[in-house]
């Protein structure tokens, strides 16, 4: 046997994307990576970054999570808080609405979350997902999706990857009050509520004597949860919110408000459809430019909209290389740019040293698009709007479910 010190260097000579390889070699045979610490500080050392930099979180560990990651808090890359909601059988498959938003354990859950984040150093890149998920749902409202991450080092500590969000009855408010009043430097923020046209019809065959005919099969946001979100992006470089605001809501903005640091921006409009008066839609990107001007970082500002037989996005993009300044018009349908959006935007144009304002109009395919998963995959956005996964997921669902009826 070699002795400890040589052992030690050789461990130490090698690059650390081979011990991590070693690390992961181990844990994929069962082994427990916690004994192999006492091995020597070495050991201890890397096993403690390969083990903090991404962690699972739950409401129950919350309690002691600020004791347990005292020492190793600089470590923490991603963390993955993973709420559990109750089982639930046949006979009570529609989830109750929460009225007591305030004191609901989600609720709670997030408040004691960002408390800890709080107290963190402001300067860490900290990427945090968060999933709200019953077991229930898998045996009974999705039995047709399946989950897996981005790529193999994405999934994080634990039994495997629980379903994505699915979320009845919660106020946004709460959760973004707190990332606003949070005293932790927030630099992205990606917000995507999904949706499905068909789960009012999926759904009636488990709901006896209740028509669901009526329902909106999406949710018409609150100009409240927009001016929320639209004060909480005021220190952030990127900001993507589709569907859980209208994007005129946060153009509806208090005049002093700036977004200093802002280069990316990337909401959702229901005015964006072919039915809609010119005159409301001229409004919102008017609206929008006049908020650009506001924003002396923007790269690009992009606003789209999506559902069955419909993909329309309004991109403005800055092209340094060219000097330039370009506004993009791409959807199944042809919306004439009028004068005075025009000169909105070449207004915009002039925080560039006057750049030129070239104007590009593209066609998507009406019957490209099954859903709003569709709609977003040929419409390339250049700013993130979803995570690669959960767009797959939501492609996915819309293939299972072709053929059952829809409600507009």
């Amino acid at each position: 046997m070699q002795p400890p010190s040589l052992s030690r260097k050789s461990w130490d000579s090698l690059p650390s994307e081979i011990r991590l390889l070693i690390f992961q070699s181990l844990r994929q045979d069962g082994s427990k990576l916690a004994c192999l610490a006492a091995v020597s500080r070495a050991w201890q050392a890397d096993l403690e970054r390969y083990n903090f930099t991404r962690i699972k979180l739950t409401p129950s560990r919350l309690v002691d999570f600020r004791s347990m990651i005292r020492r190793n808090q600089a470590l923490v890359r991603y963390i993955w808080f993973s709420l559990e909601l109750d089982d639930y059988d046949c006979t009570h498959c529609a989830p109750r609405s929460v009225d007591d938003t305030e004191h609901c354990p989600i609720t709670a859950s997030f408040q004691g979350l960002f408390s800890i984040l709080s107290e963190w150093d402001k300067d860490s890149k900290l990427m945090l997902d968060i999933s709200i998920y019953s077991p229930s749902d898998a045996q009974h409202w999705f039995p047709y999706l399946t989950f897996v991450s981005d790529n193999p080092f994405d999934k994080p500590e634990g039994s495997g990857i629980e379903p994505t969000t699915y979320i009845y009855g919660l106020e946004y408010l709460s959760l973004f009050e707190s990332i606003r009043h949070g005293h932790y430097h927030l630099k992205k923020l990606v917000s995507f509520e999904n949706f499905n046209q068909q789960y009012p019809v999926f759904m009636q065959q488990f709901l006896f004597g209740e028509d669901l005919r009526g329902c909106d099969s999406i949710r018409i946001p609150t100009p409240a949860v927009g001016r929320t979100i639209a004060q909480t992006s005021l220190p952030l470089e990127h900001l993507a919110a589709s569907f859980i605001i209208e994007a005129s809501h946060f153009f509806a903005i208090d005049p002093s408000w700036g977004w200093l640091n802002l280069t990316s921006l990337v909401l959702t409009s229901r005015l964006l459809t072919p039915e809609e008066n010119s005159t409301k839609i001229d409004a919102l990107l008017q609206a929008a430019a006049v908020a650009a001007l506001r924003m002396p970082r923007l790269e690009t500002m992009e606003i789209w909209n999506g559902q069955k037989g419909l993909a329309a996005l309004f991109q403005y993009r800055v092209i340094r290389g060219l000097k330039q300044t370009r506004i993009l018009w791409r959807g199944t349908w042809k919306y004439h740019i009028s004068p005075s959006v025009l000169q909105a935007w070449e207004a915009v144009g002039h925080l560039h040293d006057s750049w030129r304002l070239d104007v590009v109009q593209e066609q998507v395919e009406e019957s490209a698009i099954q859903s709003h998963g569709d709609a977003l995959h040929h419409l390339m956005l250049s700013g993130q709007a979803i995570r690669s996964v959960s767009l797959q997921q939501i492609r996915r669902e819309q293939k299972s479910l072709e053929g059952v009826e829809i409600l507009p």
